[in-house]
């Protein structure tokens, strides 16, 4: 946080006044962003766009600022791109290699990249959870609200509900599953809907290993 006061301010101040995003929140929208679907990611064009040639090496400042330019919180860019490269450093230091590791832009979006699908399996945690304790997450979930928006829980409301149908969640995190079911929530929701999509798609990948 100190290097980042000193070398980027405008980054840091707005950090220290963000009062609407999490930062799990935050580094999870730049992992979204970098995720490909069919061609250049939106951090990959904001990039370029910038002025980055992807082989060139990873600058904290520049990713931070290609965040900003397409208009998502920048305050976590700075930190990813600090651990990428502090990452990056320990496992040169630790290799029985003498070639260092360039620590480019495409090897910064392919690491978040594995990160993102990471974060997903939190997703398959929490169903797993369910199947093994019997609960059918779609029927404890279903919500009595009939408003034309998609009704919405938080993580609290989430836990709350199925642990009161027997599912044991030790060790699984609900914040990281949420951010995974990103689409149709807003900020610091689960859309019930999206959750609902999610498990099924589980539930008939189980059932056809089965």
């Amino acid at each position: 946080w100190t290097g980042m006061q000193r070398r980027c301010p405008k980054h840091a101040a707005e950090h220290a006044g963000s009062q609407h995003s999490s930062y799990r929140d935050v580094i999870f929208k730049a992992l979204e962003i970098s995720s490909p679907s069919g061609g250049e990611t939106r951090l990959e064009a904001s990039l370029r766009s910038g002025g980055c040639n992807l082989e060139e090496h990873v600058e904290a400042l520049r990713v931070a600022d290609a965040l900003a330019a397409i208009r998502l919180p920048s305050q976590a860019a700075f930190s990813l791109a600090e651990w990428y490269l502090a990452v990056v450093r320990a496992v040169d230091a630790s290799s029985a290699s003498q070639h260092a590791n360039r620590a480019t832009y495409s090897d910064f979006l392919a690491a978040l990249h594995r990160a993102r699908k990471t974060l997903k399996l939190h997703l398959d945690d929490l169903f797993g959870a369910c199947l093994a304790a019997g609960a059918n997450l779609s029927a404890v979930t279903m919500l009595d609200s009939v408003s034309a928006s998609p009704p919405e829980l938080s993580a609290d409301e989430l836990r709350d509900v199925l642990q009161a149908a027997g599912v044991n969640l030790a060790g699984i995190d609900l914040g990281d599953a949420r951010c995974a079911l990103h689409g149709g929530g807003v900020e610091g929701k689960i859309c019930v809907r999206t959750l609902h999509k999610a498990y099924e798609a589980f539930c008939g990948k189980h059932n056809t290993l089965l």
